[in-house]
Formats: C-alpha cells, structure tokens, sequence
C-alpha cells in the first residue's frame, strides 16, 4: 500500500522485529509470508510495524494464559485427590493393629482413588486434544482474518489506477499540442492514437482487476463467518472442559466423603 499505511508507527527490519520478537529472522519471514505481519517492502527490505508485532506478542500471551489456567485446574484437582489418598492411608481400623492388613473400608476408598486416577488421566488426554483442536482452530482464524492476496490485489489496482492518471494527463498534454500547433504531422497524430489505446487496455486491467477484488472481498465474507462458526466452536468446547472437570471434582468428593451425601 501506501507509505500512509502505517502512521507514527516504527518500522523494523527483520534483523530488529526477530529481536523484538525473540524469534529467529526465518519465523519473522514466515510470518509476513503467511500474513500474520502485515509488512511492507521498501528497495527489497521488508519492514514491520511495531503494531503488528505488539498484536504478535499480545496473541502468544493470550494462548499462554489459556493454558496456565487449565495446568493450574488441573493441579489443584490432583492435589485434593493426593491429600486425600493421605488421610485415608493414615486412617486404622479401630482395634487393629497398625501392621494389620488394612480394613474394608480403607480398600474400598483405594480402589475408589484408583477409578478416579484413571478418570484424571482420561480427562487429561482429552483436555491435550482439546488444546491441540483449539490451537489449530486459532490458527485458522487468524489466517481467516489476514489476507495476504487481497491486500496485493488491492496495492495491484492502486499501482494501476496511478498508471492511467499519468497517461491521462499525458495525453491531455498531447492534445494541448497538437491543438495549438498550425498543422499536426502523422507522427504526432500516431503518438496521440497510441497513447490513447494504451489508456484504454489499462483502463481495461483494471476492471478486469476490481471485479477479481469483489470476488476476493466475497470471499473474505465466507471466511468471516467461517471464523464466526469456529468461536462458536471454541466457547462450546471450553465450556465442555469445564463441565469435565466440575464433573471430576464432584464424583471426586462424592467417593471419598468430603462432601455431605444426600440419603
């Protein structure tokens, strides 16, 4: 696009924005490559706008957070059940001695504990497939969002219509002359023709251009609401992660005693 793209932002070369970054040069080139740094070339130098990195940095935070609060759940959950395994080993069985094999009811509770660790360990494959399936659907999203080709079809027309205003105002130039001249030879006649033909093929490219565009932009409309559908699916499969895990928390507590069971 235009120099105006990027106003009062700080352009950084790969070298900087790989540094700014703390990613090497070829993760930045992927990155503008792929459209997640809207970038802009400058005499074969590509530069990055602060902004589009601080979004890069902000974008990794996010996908950190999420996974922290889902570790820290999860820690907490083993924990309770770990202190409970405690308190159970501890108990005796009134009367017995403490080298006694361990009564019935502290048998049950084991093999209750061993259901719920193989509960825990289901609920932690599914909560990696969850992550992965949320991982790739993000990517999807931000590759939803950015697109590369319309933004170089949009510069393409741009670069076009730019084009066919010089040639306008050369041939208005040119008419001016031969208006003002008391006899116009062939060859001046010929220059006028040729440039008004070249006028009308570049006037053709870019109507040829605008109506790819629109097809571009139709495009983008789908994607949008591709993106749309896949938020929804998101939300709906964090929100089944939270319901697995207060499913676990309350069988959890319901086995072991923790909590008042109901006659």
């Amino acid at each position: 696009m235009g120099d105006d793209k990027y106003p009062g932002d700080e352009l950084l070369d790969i070298s900087r924005a790989a540094e700014y970054l703390s990613k090497s040069d070829k993760t930045v080139r992927r990155y503008i490559k792929a459209g997640r740094i809207r970038a802009r070339k400058v005499r074969n130098v590509w530069y990055c706008p602060r902004a589009e990195l601080d979004k890069i940095l902000a974008s990794e935070a996010e996908d950190a957070n999420e996974s922290g609060k889902s570790a820290v759940a999860e820690a907490g959950l083993l924990e309770e059940i770990k202190t409970t395994l405690e308190t159970i080993r501890r108990e005796k069985t009134p009367g017995v001695d403490s080298a006694a094999v361990p009564s019935k009811q502290t048998e049950q509770k084991e093999a209750v504990f061993a259901e719920i660790r193989e509960t825990l360990a289901t609920i932690k494959r599914q909560n990696e497939e969850i992550g992965k399936r949320l991982y790739l659907l993000s990517r999807e999203r931000e590759q939803g969002i950015v697109r590369p080709d319309l933004l170089e079809k949009e510069q393409e027309i741009e670069e076009l219509k730019s084009e066919v205003r010089k040639l306008n105002d050369e041939t208005s130039r040119l008419r001016a002359e031969l208006s003002d001249a008391k006899s116009a030879g062939p060859k001046d006649t010929q220059a006028l023709k040729s440039k008004q033909e070249e006028l009308e093929s570049m006037r053709a490219i870019i109507a040829s251009n605008e109506r790819g565009l629109a097809l571009l932009r139709e495009d983008v409309e789908r994607g949008v609401a591709a993106v749309k559908e896949r938020d929804a699916q998101i939300a709906e499969m964090r929100e089944r992660l939270r319901s697995m895990e207060s499913e676990l928390a309350a069988r959890t507590a319901k086995k072991t005693g923790l909590w008042p069971v109901a006659d």
